[in-house]
């Protein structure tokens, strides 16, 4: 977990130590150089049945600072070891199919978040479906899903191709 620093105030006269400049001023520069973040991406294609909502599996962590995901456990889910904002977005790649709409959202403990859904008309070729970028609160232990859905009457599945993969950004902002 990644300690959030505090503000310190300063006194007139105060002799100032190498203990408190490191406390104050470098511990707070680290932190904000390596704040908590998360890049992850899909690798394996991942079937989506028909009207459903489905939380998108990520396998591979191309950055993971704060080690809030597992790629064995929990797969879909980022969970906040630092509480704060985070800025959060991605892409869901579906397959195509002529019927159906296409569509993701995002979701904080499996409750969806406002405004956060974003729907797409079907369409013959594969489907970029965007994750809105959206500022979220996060306590500590709360985790976040990317959720996808399409109605074309079947299972469909995400594709993976070295170009189009689903990925996720988790970005720590601020507490």
């Amino acid at each position: 977990m990644a300690t959030v620093p505090s503000q310190r105030d300063w006194s007139a006269g105060e002799v100032v130590t190498a203990a408190m400049l490191n406390a104050n001023v470098r511990d707070a520069m680290n932190f904000v150089l390596a704040r908590p973040d998360a890049m992850l991406r899909q690798t394996v294609a991942q079937s989506l049945p028909h009207a459903t909502w489905t939380d998108i599996a990520w396998d591979v962590e191309d950055l993971d600072s704060d080690s809030g995901h597992s790629t064995t456990s929990n797969t879909s889910r980022y969970t906040a070891v630092t509480a704060g904002w985070y800025l959060v977005g991605g892409v869901v790649n579906i397959s195509n199919s002529s019927t159906g709409v296409r569509a993701t959202r995002l979701a904080v403990n499996g409750n969806p978040v406002l405004g956060s859904q974003v729907m797409v008309p079907p369409t013959v070729l594969n489907t970029a479906v965007p994750v809105v970028s959206r500022l979220v609160f996060l306590n500590v232990g709360d985790f976040i899903t990317v959720e996808a859905f399409q109605s074309s009457g079947s299972a469909v599945s995400t594709t993976i191709t070295a170009e189009a993969q689903s990925c996720f950004t988790a970005h720590w902002v601020r507490s």
